[in-house]
C-alpha cells in the first residue's frame, strides 16, 4: 500500500503540519541555545509524552527524561544551522515514480 498525502485543503492535517513545525522549531531553538539544560526541559514537557518511546537511537533511561537526557548528549553545534534546500529533481523524480508504480 502505497502512502497517501494529506490533502492542503484537510485544516487537521495542516494543523498537525504547523505543531510538528513549531516542535522541531522549538527543540532546535533549545538545543542548539545558550542554555539547553533550561531551555530544553519545557519544550519538551509541552511537547512529548511522558512514555515516550525512541526508536532510532538508544537512550538510557525510557520516556520523556530519556528524551531529554538523549538530547542534552548530543554534540552542540554552536548557531543553529540552517537547513538546505531540497535537490530540484527530487520532486519531479518523486511524480514520476508515482506515475508509473499506482
Amino acid at each position: 500500500m502505497l502512502a497517501q498525502t494529506v490533502p492542503a485543503a484537510d485544516t487537521q492535517g495542516a494543523a498537525n503540519v504547523e505543531l510538528v513545525k513549531t516542535y522541531v522549531r522549538a527543540v532546535r531553538i533549545a538545543t542548539f541555545g545558550n542554555n539547553p539544560d533550561q531551555d530544553l526541559r519545557p519544550v519538551a514537557e509541552r511537547y512529548v509524552s511522558e512514555d515516550y518511546v525512541e526508536h532510532t537511537y538508544p537512550m538510557d533511561r525510557p520516556g520523556r527524561e530519556g528524551y531529554i537526557q538523549m538530547m542534552l548528549k548530543r554534540p552542540r553545534q554552536g548557531a543553529i544551522p540552517r537547513p538546505r534546500p531540497m535537490p530540484r529533481h527530487l520532486p519531479r523524480a518523486y511524480d514520476r515514480w508515482m506515475r508509473c508504480c499506482r
